[in-house]
């Protein structure tokens, strides 16, 4: 339905249930079956979603109860693979170049069914095909693209799909995302590699996993919230006992401080450079989510939290250099770039018709938790 009201389209989905004691396969029912979901189940899925005829895809692989250790080397072997091609992939890479990721698959014995590393953006296994070993079905497929390179602006699918030679021991990783003038960056936040367990309430709400809420205050009260999104639709969450309240109050570059706390929703212009699109600090007491993150919009945005380090001027504005780590990153902030200061403020600013911004938390359940909520100045929706 969510999908639907934005205009996107929903192709198809599949999951299945596989018997790890006696397994029958390593790909999901694509039809609806009565197949019981028990302890000892392997869960697969494949989800395709998007707009027209372009689907990014997610592939997952989760354990009902503790997997045996030829699932769990199964699963460690994918999430590496998987992993590797997110923090390797760039711009000028050859698929002859791509076949380099194939080298835990093979060093841990174990083989690809019927895929490639790297594919065409959609569920349609459109170009390019990169990455296949000699035993794949696929292998063929991927002769015409040995010496094509990817570039820039290419959007493709990554997947490790594994399986125990001789046997029907199998899983999947995968997501989607595109070739950037720096690299690689994914269309999907939710940590597809990070094993999950059934059951284990630890493994669920992983961490740096929320969404992101704004709009308009249609309900609060007796611990609850509802957002009308701007989408129109009603997002209900439930509110932590010490929910607190965060107004961002408009301040000048001149205000802030070195040493405080500083983020940005920025847009990267090198390895090391980005452009801001909105500048926020918090009060020195406060640290939140150190380092450089993905940010839902616009597209390609980042979101980079560290100390502020050293300031200077521009023509058109000025620059901040901001530490996270071991890492340094410098960010232009033009003339017109909103700039904010958070601070925490009493729950009487949240009420029906203010403007809102919450990262909201999945919750084991399927709830959606909020710890604050952020508004502007007199209910206005903030920069975030």
């Amino acid at each position: 339905t969510l999908a639907a009201r934005a205009g996107a389209t929903y192709p198809f989905g599949h999951i299945g249930a596989i018997s790890m004691q006696d397994p029958d396969g390593y790909y999901p029912d694509f039809y609806p079956v009565d197949k019981p979901i028990s302890a000892g189940s392997l869960m697969m899925t494949e989800f395709a979603l998007g707009f027209g005829n372009y689907w990014a895809k997610l592939w997952g692989s989760y354990f009902v109860g503790e997997p045996d250790a030829d699932y769990r080397r199964l699963f460690e072997v994918a999430a590496r693979v998987h992993d590797d091609l997110q923090v390797g992939l760039r711009a000028g890479l050859s698929g002859k170049q791509v076949n380099a990721f194939l080298a835990p698959i093979e060093a841990a014995g174990l083989e690809q069914p019927a895929n490639v590393l790297v594919g065409g953006w959609s569920s349609m296994n459109h170009p390019p095909q990169m990455g296949a070993m000699s035993s794949s079905l696929s292998q063929r497929f991927t002769e015409p693209f040995a010496d094509v390179v990817l570039e820039p602006r290419q959007s493709v699918t990554i997947q490790a799909w594994l399986n125990i030679p001789k046997t029907r021991k199998g899983l999947w990783v995968g997501s989607s995302g595109v070739i950037t003038d720096s690299g690689y960056e994914s269309f999907n936040r939710y940590p597809v590699s990070k094993l999950r367990v059934a059951g284990d309430k630890q493994a669920i709400p992983a961490a740096n996993v929320y969404v992101n809420v704004r709009g308009r205050v249609m309900d609060i009260g007796n611990g609850r919230i509802v957002v009308r999104d701007q989408d129109g639709v009603d997002i209900p969450m439930w509110l932590s006992q010490n929910w607190s309240v965060q107004v961002m109050r408009p301040i000048s570059f001149g205000d802030l401080q070195h040493g405080r706390f500083v983020g940005a929703v920025e847009l990267a212009e090198s390895d090391s450079r980005g452009k801001a699109l909105e500048v926020h600090m918090y009060e020195p007491q406060v640290r939140l989510a150190e380092g450089s993150v993905a940010w839902d919009r616009p597209f390609g945005a980042r979101m980079t939290q560290g100390d502020l380090v050293a300031t200077s001027s521009l023509a058109n504005g000025c620059e901040m250099e901001l530490a996270f780590g071991s890492s340094k990153r410098t960010i232009a902030v033009g003339n017109d770039v909103p700039i904010v200061l958070i601070s925490n403020e009493g729950r009487e600013n949240i009420q029906a018709g203010v403007e809102v911004f919450i990262l909201a938390w999945p919750e084991y359940d399927g709830s959606l938790r909020v710890d604050a909520v952020g508004t502007g100045v007199d209910g206005a929706l903030p920069p975030m």
